[in-house]
């Protein structure tokens, strides 16, 4: 590798035992999901805002909203993730992952600004396809530059704590839509992604990206860096070239994607596997049935506040994933999409069941924890795995040169699939009942649960290598 100093592996002989420090790579990692802090803020925050924006004391000049009205203003966040994903993918390629974070900033402060001084919902609209824009580029963004900075001993750890996050931001929503009224809020969220602006300014770009770009010497610092690597030794050559070894090779021979990139098995397995994945993010409901947390309660007659109600679930979310985090180094990626979808399936239909009763006029006096029970343990086993771990599992099961092609193609049908749960969830449920909208998703977690068994292979503590030659076979 032509732009290594050989020179420089005289200054110091590491043993090859010493294991190399990876908290910078946290640290980088906690300063991206400031960011993603936010996102998950915008997420909770129309489930409390809903019930603002439905009753006497909405701020809009325009009344009571409509259902047709919810339906766009919840799911216009899809619309923004979509264009995002694709600005994001094409960005990242020619200035970095980092710089595109930054830019992700601005959006995201903006659509706070137009839900401030909303009195009509055009403008909430407005700032939920902002919102979305932003949260767009967090999910291109982050899945990738955690995949490229970090070690394999703690790249799922570090890779799930993307969702961990993202939850952590929704209950902080649910909790202000409880306890603070709808302008407090606004300042209480802004402040985080001015603090990564500040805190983020010392972290440089990921190693790959920086080669990509044939900044040789910049990708060698970077490598340094994430590794806590004050001088060169033969060990740090050797991880710096398995760590850049496949980007490197890609780059001498063609810079530009082609079509025989995408002719290998390992190639079509990932795309088609990735899109399956984005469909059970979203077609399991779980994201859907949260955005609504606070109307599905009060539907089902739950014994608890639909406020309270769902700061009890946002709860067992952050639980849900902080388990994630804990054992998808132990346990493995399958095994524990394999339990999430299943655990999916099965509370989900406990919630149908229940809504059935109700709706056919059975006596269930006695039983209103139900459907708060039934709910909660469905999102714990979502946030498991099928929530969690399909981001991750995309960057890991794609060929490193089309990673970039992968992950835009395939959080771009993620955006579509979510546009169509969150805007046609109130249609469904006005159709089919509630019980039927749940049973439903208990469904589609059931058949994604056998995909998943089938099809998906394992990719704990496997180098990129090794897991397209699984992929390939």
């Amino acid at each position: 590798m032509g732009s290594l100093k050989p020179e420089l592996f005289s200054l110091q002989v590491v043993d090859n035992k010493r294991q190399l420090s990876t908290s910078r790579q946290y640290s980088a990692v906690f300063c991206m999901n400031l960011l993603t802090f936010s996102y998950g803020f915008t997420c909770g925050w129309l489930s409390g805002a809903l019930i603002i924006f439905e009753s006497a004391e909405t701020p809009l000049d325009t009344g009571n909203l409509t259902i047709e009205e919810i339906g766009w203003i919840a799911s216009s966040i899809a619309i923004g993730g979509f264009i995002a994903n694709l600005f994001f993918g094409w960005l990242s390629e020619r200035t970095g992952r980092k710089v595109a974070l930054y830019v992700v900033v601005v959006p995201q402060m903006l659509s706070w600004i137009f839900v401030y001084y909303a009195r009509t919902p055009f403008y909430l609209i407005v700032s939920r396809i902002l919102g979305g824009f932003a949260g767009g580029g967090i999910f291109t963004l982050v899945p990738l530059y955690v995949s490229e900075i970090s070690d394999d001993k703690v790249r799922g750890i570090l890779g799930s704590l993307l969702v961990l996050v993202c939850n952590a931001g929704l209950l902080f929503a649910y909790i202000c839509g409880g306890y603070f009224n709808y302008f407090t809020q606004i300042y209480l969220i802004l402040p985080f992604s001015a603090a990564f602006i500040l805190l983020f300014a010392k972290y440089p770009d990921s190693p790959s990206s920086l080669m990509k770009r044939k900044l040789f010497d910049e990708a060698e610092k970077s490598f340094l860096f994430y590794r806590s690597i004050e001088k060169y030794s033969r060990e740090a050559k050797t991880l710096f070239e398995d760590s850049v070894s496949n980007v490197h090779s890609n780059e001498e021979k063609d810079n530009k994607i082609t079509v025989k990139d995408f002719a290998s098995k390992s190639s079509k397995k990932a795309i088609f596997y990735g899109i399956l994945l984005m469909a059970l993010n979203q077609f399991c409901g779980c994201f859907a049935m949260i955005v609504y947390a606070a109307t599905i309660f009060q539907k089902s007659g739950s014994n608890l506040s639909p406020i309270n109600s769902s700061i009890i679930v946002g709860s067992i979310q952050i639980v849900g994933a902080v388990c994630a985090s804990l054992f998808v180094e132990r346990a493995g990626r399958k095994v524990m999409m394999s339990i999430s979808a299943f655990g999916i399936g099965i509370g989900f239909s406990s919630l149908g069941y229940y809504l059935y009763l109700q709706s056919s006029g059975v006596y269930l006096e006695g039983y209103s924890f139900i459907p708060l029970v039934a709910f909660s343990f469905a999102i714990f086993l979502g946030n498991l795995g099928v929530l969690t771990l399909p981001f991750m599992i995309l960057n890991e099961i794609s060929p490193p040169k089309i990673r970039g092609f992968t992950s835009v193609l395939c959080m771009s049908f993620l955006w579509i699939f979510v546009f169509c749960a969150i805007k046609y969830l109130p249609n469904l449920i006005e159709s089919l009942e509630l019980h039927g909208a749940t049973f439903l998703f208990a469904f589609n977690s059931l058949i994604g649960g056998l995909f998943i068994l089938i099809c998906i292979p394992e990719t704990k503590g496997r180098s990129a290598e090794e897991i397209v030659n699984i992929m390939e076979k």
